[in-house]
Protein backbone atom coordinates (compact mmCIF):
# COMPACT_ATOMS: atom_id res chain seq x y z
CA UNK A 1 0.00 0.00 0.00
CA UNK A 2 2.80 2.45 0.87
CA UNK A 3 4.67 1.59 -2.33
CA UNK A 4 1.65 2.58 -4.43
CA UNK A 5 1.36 5.91 -2.62
CA UNK A 6 5.08 6.59 -2.99
CA UNK A 7 5.02 5.71 -6.69
CA UNK A 8 2.03 7.99 -7.23
CA UNK A 9 3.97 10.80 -5.55
CA UNK A 10 6.97 10.21 -7.79
CA UNK A 11 4.78 10.20 -10.90
CA UNK A 12 3.10 13.47 -9.82
CA UNK A 13 6.50 15.05 -9.14
CA UNK A 14 7.81 13.97 -12.54
CA UNK A 15 4.67 15.29 -14.22
CA UNK A 16 5.08 18.70 -12.52
CA UNK A 17 8.77 18.85 -13.54
CA UNK A 18 7.79 18.17 -17.16
CA UNK A 19 5.12 20.90 -17.00
CA UNK A 20 7.70 23.39 -15.74
CA UNK A 21 10.15 22.32 -18.47
CA UNK A 22 7.49 22.89 -21.14
CA UNK A 23 6.55 26.28 -19.64
CA UNK A 24 10.19 27.36 -19.72
CA UNK A 25 10.45 26.37 -23.37
CA UNK A 26 7.29 28.33 -24.23
CA UNK A 27 8.56 31.38 -22.30
CA UNK A 28 12.05 31.17 -23.80
CA UNK A 29 13.65 30.85 -20.37
CA UNK A 30 17.03 29.26 -19.75
CA UNK A 31 16.52 25.64 -18.81
CA UNK A 32 18.79 23.84 -16.39
CA UNK A 33 18.35 21.55 -13.44
CA UNK A 34 18.60 24.40 -10.91
CA UNK A 35 15.96 26.55 -12.60
CA UNK A 36 13.54 23.62 -12.71
CA UNK A 37 14.32 22.68 -9.10
CA UNK A 38 13.85 26.27 -7.92
CA UNK A 39 10.50 26.47 -9.67
CA UNK A 40 9.40 23.13 -8.23
CA UNK A 41 10.31 24.27 -4.73
CA UNK A 42 8.99 27.81 -5.19
CA UNK A 43 12.40 29.32 -4.47
CA UNK A 44 12.35 31.70 -7.42
CA UNK A 45 9.05 33.17 -6.22
CA UNK A 46 10.33 33.67 -2.69
CA UNK A 47 13.42 35.45 -4.02
CA UNK A 48 11.27 37.86 -6.01
CA UNK A 49 9.18 38.60 -2.96
CA UNK A 50 12.28 39.33 -0.89
CA UNK A 51 13.71 41.67 -3.52
CA UNK A 52 10.39 43.48 -3.80
CA UNK A 53 10.22 43.81 -0.02
CA UNK A 54 13.80 45.09 0.09
CA UNK A 55 12.97 47.69 -2.56
CA UNK A 56 9.89 48.86 -0.63
CA UNK A 57 11.93 49.30 2.55
CA UNK A 58 14.63 51.15 0.62
CA UNK A 59 12.02 53.48 -0.91
CA UNK A 60 10.69 54.27 2.57
CA UNK A 61 14.20 54.91 3.85
CA UNK A 62 14.96 57.26 0.96
CA UNK A 63 11.79 59.23 1.68
CA UNK A 64 13.04 59.71 5.26
CA UNK A 65 16.63 60.67 4.36
CA UNK A 66 18.10 62.79 7.19
CA UNK A 67 14.95 62.11 9.20
CA UNK A 68 15.89 58.78 10.72
CA UNK A 69 18.13 57.41 7.96
CA UNK A 70 21.60 58.52 6.92
CA UNK A 71 22.89 58.48 3.34
CA UNK A 72 25.41 55.77 4.30
CA UNK A 73 22.65 53.44 5.45
CA UNK A 74 20.78 53.93 2.20
CA UNK A 75 23.96 53.31 0.18
CA UNK A 76 24.55 50.06 2.09
CA UNK A 77 21.01 48.90 1.35
CA UNK A 78 21.45 49.75 -2.33
CA UNK A 79 24.66 47.72 -2.46
CA UNK A 80 22.88 44.80 -0.81
CA UNK A 81 20.02 45.08 -3.30
CA UNK A 82 22.50 45.24 -6.16
CA UNK A 83 21.66 48.69 -7.53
Amino acid sequence: MDAVRINDGIIAFEHRAREIYNQFIEQGKIININSIKNELLGISHRQNMLIEFFQEVLDQMESRLNHGYAIGTIKNWKVTLGI
